[in-house]
């Protein structure tokens, strides 16, 4: 099932869409540590991946990051 979730956004949040080829893969610490990172999107994106990848990559991988403009 999708999972839904509704609030207001403020200039400067991040949204990660991802499949469970990179939450299976990557801690949720590992994740945040390159979300915060101040490098593009595209950036951060292909680092999860590519870490992922690196700690066995056993399915598909998905990410999609989204920036609230400032």
């Amino acid at each position: 099932e999708p999972e839904i979730k509704r609030g207001m956004v403020e200039p400067g949040d991040l949204f990660l869409l991802c499949s469970d080829g990179l939450t299976d893969m990557v801690s949720e610490q590992e994740i945040l540590d390159c979300l915060v990172r101040d490098e593009s999107l595209e950036t951060r994106g292909c680092s999860l991946v590519e870490r992922a990848n690196r700690n066995g990559g056993k399915d598909n991988i998905t990410v999609v990051l989204g920036e609230v403009p400032a």
